[in-house]
């Protein structure tokens, strides 16, 4: 098998997996009575460049057209991966993450109400 096909039936497997755990964690909502997605914060201070940030990208496109999934990326504000995100169709926010004193990071983070917070790398 080709690398790239390897790599991509890894990332679909990954991404299976990955969705269906939260489908389990989405079931026990129906106990509150709501069809609304689960609410998925990702949350990024990686460099500018590297494999884990761009693999990152791959997972945050495919997982934000289940519409199961309502998904936030957070990140540092590197401009082109802003972009690679915002074209994809992932809503997302740069930030400086300066540690605890990064207000706005938690401020947007908390105006979310995410139900899940995956952090990369931190």
């Amino acid at each position: 098998m080709h690398l790239n096909a390897n790599l991509h039936w890894i990332q679909s497997k990954l991404l299976t997996q990955w969705v269906t755990s939260l489908q389990i964690f989405g079931n026990g909502r129906q106990a509150m009575n709501t069809n609304t997605p689960i609410r998925v914060a990702q949350v990024l201070a990686g460099a500018a460049v590297g494999a884990a940030e761009n693999f990152f990208v791959r997972l945050l496109a495919g997982l934000s057209e289940r519409p199961e999934l309502d998904i936030h990326a957070f990140i540092r504000g590197h401009a082109h991966r802003l972009e690679a995100l915002r074209n994809r169709g992932v809503t997302t926010q740069g930030f400086r993450f300066v540690g605890k004193l990064d207000v706005l990071g938690r401020r947007a983070l908390n105006a979310f109400e995410p139900e899940v917070v995956m952090t990369w790398m931190n």
